[in-house]
């Protein structure tokens, strides 16, 4: 990935940017998120996003479900 292409990616991503991300529907990542299926999004202010970085490492990992995520997330941050 060139330089310039990492400056300009947004940190925050919403549904819509996460779907065309993951190639499905939008509805979809609704549906995984309420199946525990993709990492906790944020919510800042009543706006849901989620953490680009975190979506490319839970690719990375397998696309594991989300309670398997959280136990593989906490071990990769523990020093």
């Amino acid at each position: 990935m060139s330089e310039e292409l990492k400056h300009n990616e947004k940190l925050l991503l919403t549904a819509s940017e996460l779907a065309a991300l993951l190639g499905v529907n939008r509805s979809t990542i609704w549906t995984w998120h309420s199946g525990g299926k993709i990492p906790m999004p944020l919510q800042i202010g009543g706006i849901t996003r989620w953490r680009r970085a975190e979506i490319q490492h839970w690719l990375e990992a397998g696309a594991p479900p989300r309670t398997r995520w959280n136990v593989v997330n906490a071990a990769q941050k523990k020093p």
